[in-house]
């Protein structure tokens, strides 16, 4: 009767080792639940951008006037940008949006000396899943002991609804090298088309261009290249060229 009663004592023992074997390894699967879904919480809620970061988007897409396509960036237009500064003051990009667009201060960390300004130019485009707008940078930078070069861009850059950066395209149009300059078009479709002008000067040197002593006497288009922005909103890399079908008259030295 007494080994009867020990043995009983025994399996209700090892019943309640195991009971408890199971409900620790229980506690353990809803700790882990629960300390993974809080993980998961956290990295949800760091990856969209705060209440700030997105009034601050919201105050530096505002700025931005909405223009109507068709829409052209001459080079008479980046010109004005280069040499009447002043003109456009109220049009200048404060560098308190460079969270928002960090290529505003890329010059900054260059490796030869360049000032830059940047101003607002154009909203071109909204959808449900992006922003697409235009601005022009005009720098100047001293490369390798010359005198200073000022160089005006157009650039286009794609925002998301929330403010989050798509994509950026730097040489939409440009002005200031001293071989060739681009301007671009963007069509009631929303297609863009850069083209890129050639110089002509007004002195050879064996048979080349003096880019040193001559004088520019006009330009003709060397090529035209076609970009889009995809549904996402970003924008074709590698666009199609598209080489002019016939001569191009030479621009006026007064358009370039």
């Amino acid at each position: 009767m007494k080994t009867r009663s020990l043995s009983l004592n025994l399996l209700q023992l090892v019943f309640c080792a195991f009971l408890l074997f199971a409900c620790q390894g229980k506690y353990d699967r809803l700790q882990f639940a629960g300390t993974y879904a809080t993980v998961s919480e956290k990295s949800t809620a760091t990856s969209t951008k705060s209440a700030k970061e997105e009034a601050l988007f919201k105050d530096f897409i505002s700025n931005f006037k909405k223009k109507k396509v068709p829409l052209r960036v001459t080079a008479e237009i980046l010109r004005e940008y280069q040499m009447n500064e002043k003109k456009f003051q109220e049009d200048l990009i404060d560098e308190k949006y460079a969270s928002v667009l960090p290529s505003l201060i890329q010059y900054q960390f260059s490796r030869m000396p360049v000032e830059a300004k940047n101003y607002y130019y154009a909203r071109i485009k909204e959808t449900p899943h992006y922003t697409a707008v235009l601005y022009i940078t005009v720098s100047e930078s001293a490369a390798y002991g010359k005198e200073d070069t000022k160089f005006a861009h157009c650039k286009l850059v794609t925002f998301s609804p929330k403010g989050e950066l798509i994509d950026e395209t730097y040489d939409i149009a440009h002005i200031g090298g001293p071989v060739a300059y681009a301007g671009v078009s963007i069509d009631a479709s929303h297609t863009i088309y850069k083209k890129t002008y050639d110089y002509v000067y007004d002195r050879k040197i064996d048979g080349n261009y003096d880019y040193e002593n001559g004088v520019i006497t006009g330009a003709n288009l060397k090529y035209t290249k076609q970009i889009s922005i995809a549904d996402n909103g970003k924008i074709d890399t590698n666009p199609t060229g598209i080489k002019p079908t016939k001569p191009v008259p030479k621009l006026k030295k007064k358009n370039i």
